[in-house]
């Protein structure tokens, strides 16, 4: 059975208010994942920031509908919720549209067999996971580090950066924690700053 990761458990949370749904799709993804994953669940929306800040997930699994305007992008890029380099994605219970969608890593329907639960899980690890730099936070960004940073400025989601670079998503989100300890950054804005300051990016192109 494939990992997400062949060298760490990632830390997946569940958010779905159906306890029949919630426990079934925490169930199938243990299921599947076997020790590679740890899952917490969260049933209610008003404890949704607080525990997401108590586990820390490197997988956010979302039903859309969870709370009443639930904005992804703006739960991403709160600061306080660490969000930033986890994968999120959409749990679907009903047919969404492409739009809703568009601020999701990937998604995974209630319908979906284990074999469509592993294919997911693989995505996340189809490509071998950007190797970790040393242990010196001062070091300078790699190209490839560099890359990411103009991508991420540039608005675009984990998903298409994996995309458009080739690699995976586990890759980006590893490229994406590197340069999160070497500059010890954790804002889009300050993020934006650092790479128009360092001509990574122009200020035309930053969201």
């Amino acid at each position: 059975m494939s990992k997400v990761s062949a060298n760490s458990v990632v830390k997946i949370v569940v958010a779905e208010v159906s306890p029949v749904i919630r426990m079934g799709v925490v169930a199938a993804i243990k299921r599947v994942a076997g020790s590679s994953a740890i899952l917490f669940e969260i049933a209610s929306p008003g404890d949704l920031q607080t525990r997401i800040k108590s586990y820390q997930p490197d997988v956010l699994v979302i039903n859309p509908l969870f709370a009443p305007g639930l904005d992804v992008a703006q739960l991403r890029a709160n600061p306080d919720l660490d969000l930033a380099d986890a994968c999120i994605v959409a749990l679907l219970s009903t047919p969404p549209s492409r739009l809703a969608l568009a601020a999701y890593d990937n998604w995974l329907s209630i319908y979906d067999s284990e074999n469509d639960i592993q294919s997911l899980l693989d995505a996340l690890s189809k490509a071998e996971p950007a190797k970790a730099d040393s242990d010196d936070d001062d070091e300078q960004l790699s190209a490839r580090e560099k890359e990411v940073v103009r991508y991420v400025v540039k608005g675009l989601p984990n998903k298409e950066i994996a995309d458009v670079m080739n690699i995976s998503l586990f890759t980006v989100l590893t490229h994406r924690r590197n340069i999160s300890r070497k500059l010890k950054i954790h804002s889009s804005i300050a993020l934006a700053i650092y790479a128009i300051s360092n001509k990574i990016a122009t200020v035309d192109e930053v969201k």
